[in-house]
């Protein structure tokens, strides 16, 4: 992902004297304009930025406030802990709890733009299980409690095709692999949740049906998603999750991890299975007033992976990495690489791997270093937040997590919302930090392509194809969320284009 506007360092760099002295208070202290917070108390993370314990969402920081990477990198925090707490009783980050936390209780991608470009359900009458096949639930009671259902190999599943070309190494899974292959033998789940505002925003103008998307831009209507505001609306949130399956659920090191009850629509046996598994990373995109492009935040486990140029990669036991790692030599099927073949996996880290998962074809260990370290300005403030969550929620999971960085514009006045359609790609302003600097990218979603970062993807979206438009030149304000949609008789239309070949 190639980065538009190069930044000065010292932009972001200013800052850091102003915050060396920070510190976490709870409410007996002075609050500053953020600490709105409740009895759990508020952790004060900046000199202007203090983060509230509880479940509401920011929709923006205070004016003025969005100035520099560590208010950015408080900001992605404050979105991690309101977004992550709990919804059935737990204190805030409960280790061994399978309870979904506020995020996973969102509409899901498949849910939000069913198959046949149908309307949602209503938001209030989400469901409550998951939407399985009798004969499926009826080979495993377990499935009736899951939460999640999984079924994406890749972040970029459902992406536009053309971002194959862009990408050499990772972009589309039905056109070069993407999967990535955990050490204990499985592979990573994806989701994709969106909140009620982007709910709202996709059902109101009825975007769900790929067919009113184009009539609206041809129509003048710019795709414009619905901003946050400071003490407002909480505006546009997609939470994108990655999940590693537990093997071995009596090991402690769960104990540190977010874990959930899940249905995998496993691709070797062509069957819905049970899983036990763990959120191992997490991207956190919100549209806010003050950022009409975004903020880009992700975290990570701190179990994933070691550092390039790390010297010690024994003491932890990596959940993508392992220092007597054997490359596997696997015998590859035609259905899996349109030949039959044999392929040797590389020893290098980062390699995409050289087959696609199907039928009768799973996946093997893929080693994985982060080739860029976690900067000094999140890891200032993982330290403090991770001091407060330790002293008032002891044993919490969440101490875990890291913030690997947030993506923001220092673009001042803000970008001004498009009064018509736009055409891709976008061109985001003043986007920080440089990822000629530092690249925004995470292990688990971004695996094989860390030396780009967010936007230079995200300015390709666009809304979804229609027989008549296959490939449309109208931008989607950043997010592939309306890519994802349908439109009537679509399946049909499909059937007879296969028949056809």
């Amino acid at each position: 992902m190639k980065y538009i506007f190069n930044r000065k360092i010292w932009l972001l760099i200013l800052p850091v004297t102003a915050v060396i002295y920070f510190s976490c208070a709870n409410n007996t202290e002075k609050k500053t304009p953020t600490a709105q917070a409740d009895d759990a108390g508020s952790c004060r993370c900046s000199d202007s930025v203090s983060i509230p314990f509880n479940n509401n969402v920011p929709g923006d920081l205070p004016a003025g406030l969005f100035t520099n990477q560590v208010n950015a990198n408080c900001f992605g925090w404050w979105e991690f802990v309101t977004l992550n707490w709990p919804t059935q009783g737990d204190f805030f980050g409960q280790p061994g709890s399978t309870a979904p936390v506020q995020w996973e209780n969102y509409i899901t991608s498949e849910e939000l733009y069913p198959s046949d470009g149908a309307a949602p359900r209503p938001w209030t009458q989400l469901r409550e299980h998951l939407n399985l096949p009798k004969d499926a639930l009826a080979k495993d009671e377990r499935m009736k409690e899951a939460t999640l259902l999984l079924s994406m190999t890749s972040k970029f599943d459902g992406l536009p095709m053309f971002l194959d070309s862009m990408n050499t190494e990772e972009a589309q899974p039905q056109f070069s692999p993407a999967w990535l292959g955990a050490q204990n033998g499985t592979n990573v789940w994806y989701a994709i949740h969106f909140n009620q505002d982007e709910y709202n925003y996709i059902v109101n103008n009825k975007f769900y049906d790929a067919y009113k998307q184009h009539e609206a831009v041809n129509k003048g209507v710019p795709i414009v998603f619905p901003s946050g505001a400071y003490n407002g609306p909480t505006g546009a949130v997609e939470v994108k999750s990655a999940w590693l399956e537990v093997t071995d659920p009596d090991n402690p090191k769960w104990k540190t991890y977010k874990l959930s009850k899940a249905v995998v629509e496993d691709i070797k046996t062509g069957t819905y299975r049970y899983a036990l598994v763990a959120l191992v990373g997490l991207h956190i995109l919100q549209k806010t007033t003050s950022q009409p492009q975004w903020v880009w935040t992700t975290f990570e486990h701190e179990a994933n992976a070691p550092d390039m140029n790390q010297a010690d990669t024994t003491s932890i036991a990596y959940n993508f990495y392992s220092p007597d790692y054997k490359p596997p030599t696997v015998k590859v099927t035609s259905g899996c690489n349109n030949k039959d073949t044999t392929v040797t996996f590389s020893s290098l880290p980062n390699q995409a791997p050289p087959y696609y998962l199907c039928r009768g074809m799973g996946p093997v260990p893929i080693q994985v270093k982060r080739q860029f370290p976690i900067d000094t300005l999140a890891k200032l403030v993982n330290k403090k937040l991770h001091a407060y969550i330790d002293k008032n929620y002891a044993g919490s999971i969440w101490s875990h997590y890291h913030l690997v960085n947030v993506l923001w514009s220092t673009k001042t006045p803000p970008p001004s919302i498009p009064e018509k359609p736009q055409i891709q790609p976008l061109h985001p302003l003043g986007m920080a930090p440089s990822p000629k600097d530092q690249p925004v990218a995470n292990t688990t979603m971004e695996t094989y392509i860390q030396s780009q970062t967010c936007t230079g993807c995200h300015r390709f979206t666009q809304i979804a194809p229609i027989p008549s438009d296959t490939n449309p030149k109208f931008a989607a304000d950043y997010t592939f969320s309306m890519f994802n949609a349908s439109y009537p008789g679509k399946k049909i239309i499909q059937k007879i284009d296969k028949q056809k070949k």
